[in-house]
């Protein structure tokens, strides 16, 4: 299945049943963030970047959880062959603060290394 913002918008939905919370809310306000910047960008198209900002948490589907939203993200959207939304779910941590000082618990295991 192909990711527009239809489809990005029935997952989120799906999401927030599994894991209510503020998530969801500040998923819809980086959609709407990256909306409009990438509506003053020639080469980015609004509604694809608008899809990664409602996706770029949706690993927290699975629970509450510190960095280990980012994988349960990654592989959500790997299993929907969604690559660069995959992406954007695994780096999107990373480019805000490195995790060797991150907030809260560590809660990714050894395992999960890539």
């Amino acid at each position: 299945m192909e990711l527009d913002c239809n489809t990005a918008e029935v997952a989120l939905a799906w999401a927030e049943q599994q894991n209510p919370g503020n998530w969801i809310e500040h998923s819809r306000f980086v959609a709407l963030a990256c909306k409009n910047i990438a509506a003053q960008c020639q080469d980015l198209s609004a509604d694809q970047v608008y899809c990664f900002g409602l996706l770029h948490d949706i690993g927290r589907y699975a629970g509450v959880s510190s960095e280990r939203h980012l994988i349960d993200g990654y592989r959500f959207c790997m299993e929907r062959q969604w690559e660069k939304t995959a992406q954007i779910c695994i780096t999107h941590a990373f480019m805000i603060q490195d995790i060797r000082t991150s907030i809260g618990t560590f809660d990714v295991s050894e395992e999960d290394y890539f």
